[in-house]
């Protein structure tokens, strides 16, 4: 896999978090490998942006090495259960994210916030999860789709026909989000699952990168490009040529 990310041309402060694990899981006497994706988009006045994506990360990151990672160096012959259904673990570490941001907010009187967006990939399954603007998107034979949705008000305009999805990048809302982690006690948390092939490519990324560059731009990179890292650094390199007006934060992963 590769990562990367960048401040963009108009903040001085990064307020994108990206991160990324890989383990093997114990199962059924074989090594099962397991990555664990995510970035979130922090936003707020003063550092608080910054803060927020950073919370986001660690909350989320702790949990899933808490309840996936470390019950199976314990126990090595551990079966995955019902229990462990990966759309409801990230749900639950987002949750906690955003318990805690709340929390934050209230005792600091501060506006803070985060989108994000996260994939838990077991063997060949996997699961995304996403609140906000940041998206995940799949690769596969020559085909770029977009698995998440945006939970901001210019995807509604879209859906209602009042807007073309052409003109989502240049709408004067199109930084308004109706959901995301930090603003209210109970966050809807939305989940997907895609069984993956050999050759799939998972694409993370925040507003920054998706605002600048088209769609079908990212897929041209990506397909062009020698290896995962060396297409994130290109990612990063295009949205700060189309006027880089975010931060920017990408993760991508290719299944082999």
């Amino acid at each position: 896999h590769g990562q990367a990310t960048h401040p963009g041309q108009k903040h001085p402060r990064n307020e994108d978090a990206v991160v990324t694990f890989t383990f093997d899981k114990e199962q059924d006497g074989r090594a099962v490998p397991v990555g664990f994706y995510l970035v979130a988009d922090g936003m707020g006045g003063h550092d608080a942006g910054d803060v927020a994506s950073r919370t986001v990360n660690k909350i989320v990151t702790d949990w899933i090495i808490k309840t996936k990672v470390l019950p199976d160096l314990q126990k090595t012959t551990r079966k995955l259960t019902t229990e462990d259904v990966p759309g409801e673990l990230l749900a639950q570490a987002i949750q906690q994210a955003n318990g805690a941001l709340v929390s934050r907010a209230q005792a600091e009187g501060s506006d803070l916030g985060s989108t994000v967006t996260a994939a838990l990939i077991i063997g060949s399954v996997a699961t995304i999860a996403s609140t906000g603007d940041s998206r995940t998107y799949l690769l596969r034979e020559g085909r770029l789709e977009q698995i998440t949705q945006d939970h901001s008000l210019v995807a509604r305009l879209v859906d209602a026909g009042v807007i073309g999805p052409e003109d989502v990048r240049s709408h004067p809302q199109r930084n308004q989000i109706y959901r995301c982690l930090g603003h209210d006690a109970d966050v809807e948390v939305d989940t997907f699952t895609r069984q993956l092939r050999a050759g799939d490519v998972l694409l993370l990324c925040s507003d920054g990168l998706w605002e600048m560059v088209l769609d079908d731009e990212i897929q041209r990179i990506i397909e062009s490009a020698r290896s995962p890292q060396k297409a994130c650094d290109a990612l990063i390199e295009a949205a700060n040529r189309a006027g880089g007006e975010d931060n920017i934060g990408v993760i991508m992963v290719e299944m082999e």
